[in-house]
């Protein structure tokens, strides 16, 4: 048997029997996480939030916050592997 495993971001699971349905605004495989490059996704969105953090709408300030979220997800799932 295989087993798939993701990192998601915010959304839903539903779990029926031995089907899990999932929506979600993101997900990767973690065999394809580059941890580089989420190192680097993270590093500017954390400078991004410090630097402008009072000129940012509400909305920029959430999605900047997701993408740290997200890439702390990533690189946690990734080095337990």
């Amino acid at each position: 048997t295989q087993l798939d495993t993701y990192v998601v971001g915010n959304g839903f699971a539903m779990i029926e029997n031995d089907r899990v349905s999932v929506l979600t605004d993101s997900a990767i495989d973690t065999d394809n996480i580059d941890e580089a490059a989420v190192e680097d996704a993270c590093r500017r969105a954390e400078k991004a939030l410090s630097e402008k953090s009072t000129d940012l709408d509400p909305a920029e300030v959430e999605r900047l916050e997701s993408v740290v979220r997200f890439a702390v997800a990533q690189l946690t799932v990734k080095k337990k592997r």
